[in-house]
């Protein structure tokens, strides 16, 4: 569901609650922004949290921002959450969205969802007479906050460690987190061993022979000066039990460890566009970033790119999808540089497909322009 839609649904209920919050202006006071932030972000509904402005509180009248005198921008938020000491330097992630609705403008604070709570300062800030303070843990309950000089409730502020710890999640939910966490894994051999904390997760690997000659000429290879692929199995246990087992990779002869990518293909007026790549919240999409100590980069060592796209989740790589059946006259104007020539030499060695390197040569180009278009 888009924004659009999920705003209009949450306005339609006249209410506030306890993940969305109405405001007719945005906040002079920049202690209360970040006041605001953090209870949103330590929500206890467990999921992402929207500060509406332009909507009146209690009636839920749509009155807009045109006029807004105090009106931010997403840099200016940004540069509100960066200038504050967060504790650990954790600090919630926010998304301005401007919307509209009935021919008024709303801007839309989208605070993300996160397994770091409790968020709080680890020094207090204050503008003029509002503090928010150091070391106190806000909250939302209902449609309430918690007051800016008192700090949330005992049993509120464990659901919030809980929530970080995983706690409450099954095994496979608490495995996604930790996964996530990759300075706290041990490595063995330069690979992840187990987790510090909860030792019962562990990964042990093997080598298959025959894995290595099914899969050593992935066309995925030829996008490397050496072309050489070493694969490995690898198993995730939570104590003796298996709960998910595929391969890792090194390429380009040992400079680049990656988990198993996936491929796509999608048509578009009769013609295909193939590539491979990961989404960050897949289990292979965070193995890719434990196996890189944290980190999704670890191109070659001549700094080429790699021929795999990395997205946020499915949603991203579908967006992606419709940018490019929408600009194929981008797609049709690249040139392909040295490393995607290379890579179809390498299919022509192989008597492979050499459109579908063409076509990962190109999307990655696309790829880079659409995340740069993105930002801006």
């Amino acid at each position: 569901m888009d924004i659009n839609n999920i705003i209009e649904e949450l306005i339609e209920k006249r209410c506030e609650s306890g993940y969305w919050d109405y405001k007719e202006f945005h906040c002079e006071n920049k202690a209360d922004l970040i006041h605001d932030i953090i209870c949103m972000a330590n929500n206890l509904c467990d999921r992402d949290a929207y500060i509406i402005y332009g909507v009146v509180d209690k009636t839920a009248e749509i009155k807009g921002v045109e006029k807004d005198t105090f009106r931010r921008n997403q840099q200016e938020i940004i540069n509100q959450l960066k200038d504050k000491k967060f504790a650990g330097g954790i600090r919630p992630f926010a998304e301005l969205k401007t919307i509209i609705i009935n021919n008024h403008e709303l801007d839309i604070l989208i605070i993300k969802n996160s397994s770091n709570t409790p968020f709080y300062l680890s020094e207090s800030f204050s503008d003029g007479k509002r503090t928010v303070r150091a070391n106190f843990i806000y909250t939302r309950i209902n449609d309430t906050n918690t007051d800016i000089d008192k700090t949330a409730d005992v049993n509120h502020v464990e659901y919030l460690w809980r929530k970080r710890f995983g706690i409450d999640k099954s095994v496979m939910e608490r495995l996604y987190l930790i996964l996530d966490d990759a300075d706290n894994w041990i490595y063995k051999s330069d690979l992840p061993y187990y987790y510090k904390f909860y030792p019962e997760f562990h990964i042990e690997y093997d080598t298959n022979t025959e894995l290595q000659n099914d899969l050593s000429h992935e066309r995925y290879c030829g996008f490397y000066l050496d072309h050489k692929a070493s694969y490995y199995r690898y198993k995730i246990y939570y104590h003796s039990t298996i709960l998910f087992e595929s391969i890792f990779l090194y390429l380009d002869g040992v400079r680049v460890i990656a988990s198993d990518p996936k491929s796509s293909c999608f048509s578009y007026s009769n013609r295909e566009f193939r590539y491979y790549y990961f989404e960050k919240d897949s289990i292979y999409g965070k193995m890719l970033k434990l196996l890189r100590n944290g980190s999704y980069d670890n191109p070659s060592c001549f700094g080429e790119p790699e021929p795999f796209l990395i997205f946020d989740n499915k949603d991203d790589r579908e967006n992606f999808e419709t940018y490019v059946k929408l600009h194929t006259n981008i797609y049709d104007s690249i040139s392909l540089d040295a490393q995607a020539i290379r890579a179809i030499e390498y299919e022509k060695q192989n008597s492979w497909d050499i459109k579908f390197c063409e076509s990962m040569a190109r999307l990655y180009q696309m790829f880079i322009k659409w995340k740069s278009e993105a930002i801006t």
